[in-house]
């Protein structure tokens, strides 16, 4: 399982339930009416299993009932959605090797299936792929291939096949074959296929990129860069396209899209099989096994990634959407479930969407499906991302309640978190983050004892006022703790008429740590709380690293409140706007989300 992957391993996995659970859904699918129930668990079972998860449950399917599982959904199940549930038993390797099979056996061969396999695999894909494929139909993939293709195709297969594409890259021999593949092709009548053929199978994908950088940089005088060496290609003269272009122009038919195949692989892998998925649903009419295929092939390694860059690539529908008006019923389910979560669709919904509206799409979610909204999304999503989504399901008091809850839970103390959430907070605001704390509490279902954690956590900040005992630091801590803000700014006045100094010059005089920095965070919250945020904020992103914790709940508890006022002050302050320090701090889906949050568009 990689970070690209969709599909994950289900925590307390019960391979016994499952089975059980499977039999009285397929049982359910002879016996009921309610057919589509029964595929919804069915659905629900294996779209949220891993492969090698789904191989335990079949193990245990036939120690329970002593039939084979896949025969059994064979039988039960039939369509596109039949084959997607029985290749979801299978490795990324043995799902290409069944569609390639499938592909060449009975009458006529499907081109593209081959095309988009064999083209797109490395040498260690290639080798699993022929192994695989023996495994599964006790045949020889090159064989095969051999009986079912002809022509340049074939040749091209059958190079692939051997697995010996090499690994390094040599810029003179980068040089050399650029040349070639223009003599060979754009300069010369006619097209000498077998040398397109021998360059592109056998050439590392770093020597193909750089021959296609070649190209694409080629100007007047023949001139590409290679690494940080210029080299002179008088035969690429006013060439000035790149080698897809090229192939384009001296290639036709498959052979054609088997070379394209290749050099779209070398330049960026992922982007190919977007390509590949798309043209699956394009136009009339959908190519269901390559769509099959790629979605179960790569659901463990790194469809997540290809998903992104589909919806990056082809923005008028992202590929759920697509993959939802292209397919039907329970396949149209099972494909969806392994896709898992489209990440931007949350962003635009979510962050367009007020408090109170997001409250009542999860009270529709949990009316509509049974499951709680939050609780899926803590399942689907990760990271500061996830964080970042379900907080916004809360108000300002319960964001920072649940700050506060993080801060203090575990082995070790967040102070900063402690210091500028209850030290910037009015009367009124301490008494809800009180009651929103003791509600987390409730719904987490602590203990008796914790329910008392929230006053400790209160009292962690009274306790940092008092580490140094002394006349001096009791009176810093009466007068900023107990005086109203107004008061403490006059006296602020007069103390710096007295002195000579301000209130915050004596702070930083005598006192240190934790215990200074709260005593400011009070006097900076009393002279102008949107200048402290603003510099809360600045100080979670400046230097090295980015507090995310104290930017999430900033951005996430204000947003609703006052997070326009703290934009405008910040840019004032910093020089530099928020969404342009947040842009730059932060990445992936996080940064989308907070950004939509704060109301900027991304570039």
């Amino acid at each position: 399982m990689t970070s690209g992957a969709t599909v994950f391993e289900a925590r307390n996995m019960n391979a016994n339930e499952d089975a059980k659970e499977l039999e009285k859904a397929m049982k359910g699918l002879v016996t009921t009416y309610i057919i589509g129930t029964n595929e919804q668990k069915i659905i629900d079972i294996l779209a949220n299993r891993s492969v090698r998860q789904r191989n335990e449950i079949a193990k245990a399917y036939k120690a329970a009932y002593g039939k084979d599982l896949k025969e059994r959904l064979h039988s039960e199940l039939s369509g596109n959605f039949r084959r997607a549930v029985l290749y979801s038993f299978y490795d990324k390797a043995h799902v290409n090797a069944k569609a390639c099979y499938k592909a060449m056996k009975g009458a006529g061969t499907d081109e593209q299936i081959l095309i988009d396999t064999i083209c797109t695999s490395d040498n260690a894909e290639i080798d699993c792929l022929k192994k695989a494929y023996t495994d599964t139909v006790r045949r020889n993939l090159e064989t095969d291939v051999k009986g079912d293709v002809s022509g340049d195709l074939e040749r091209v297969l059958v190079a692939l096949l051997q697995g010996k594409r090499e690994t390094e890259c040599d810029p003179t021999q980068v040089t050399k074959d650029a040349e070639e593949l223009y003599q060979g092709g754009e300069k010369k009548l006619g097209t000498d296929e077998s040398l397109f053929t021998r360059i592109l199978v056998t050439r590392s994908y770093k020597a193909i990129r750089s021959i296609n950088e070649a190209y694409a940089k080629a100007n007047g005088i023949g001139t590409f860069r290679f690494i940080s060496t210029t080299y002179k290609l008088i035969v690429l003269q006013a060439v000035g396209h790149d080698l897809i272009r090229a192939i384009e122009k001296e290639t036709s038919g498959d052979y054609k899209r088997a070379l394209i195949t290749i050099v779209k692989t070398a330049i960026n892998k992922n982007e190919c099989i977007a390509d590949i998925l798309y043209n699956s649903m394009a136009g009339a009419g959908t190519h269901d096994d390559n769509l099959i295929r790629v979605i179960m092939a790569y659901s463990e390694t790194s469809l997540a990634e290809i998903r992104n860059t589909f919806n990056t690539k082809y923005t008028k529908k992202p590929l759920n959407e697509m993959v939802k008006d292209d397919t039907s019923g329970d396949y149209r389910k099972f494909l969806l479930a392994i896709l898992g979560t489209d990440e931007q669709a949350i962003i635009d919904i979510l962050s367009c969407r007020s408090l109170s509206q997001r409250q009542r799409i999860e009270a529709a979610f949990k009316s509509i499906y049974g499951i709680d909204l939050k609780q899926k999304l803590h399942k689907e999503l990760s990271g500061k991302f996830r964080l970042a989504v379900l907080y916004s399901f809360y108000d300002q008091a319960h964001v920072n309640a649940k700050s506060i809850y993080r801060a203090i839970k575990g082995a070790g103390t967040d102070e900063t978190i402690l210091i500028d959430v209850i030290c910037s907070s009015t009367n009124e605001e301490i008494h809800e983050l009180k009651k929103a704390y003791d509600d987390i509490l409730k719904e987490k279902k602590q203990n008796p004892y914790l329910m008392n954690e929230f006053p400790k956590a209160v009292e962690i900040g009274h306790i940092l006022f008092h580490r140094r005992l002394g006349t001096d630091e009791a009176t810093f801590t009466n007068i900023l703790v107990n005086c109203p803000w107004e008061e403490i700014v006059a006296i602020d006045t007069v103390y710096s008429q007295a002195v000579g100094h301000d209130l915050p010059t004596a702070i930083e005089k005598e006192t240190s740590g934790d215990y200074k920095h709260a005593l400011l965070a009070l006097f900076k919250t009393a002279v102008s709380r949107e200048r402290y945020y603003a510099e809360v904020l600045y100080k979670s992103m400046k230097g090295l690293g980015t507090h995310d914790e104290n930017l999430v709940r900033m951005i996430m508890a204000h947003c609703e409140v006052d997070l326009a006022n703290i934009k405008e002050v910040f840019e004032t302050m910093y020089g530099k706007t928020l969404e342009d320090m947040v842009k730059s701090d932060t990445s992936g889906d996080q940064r989308k989300f907070l950004l939509a949050m704060m109301g900027a568009r991304m570039e």
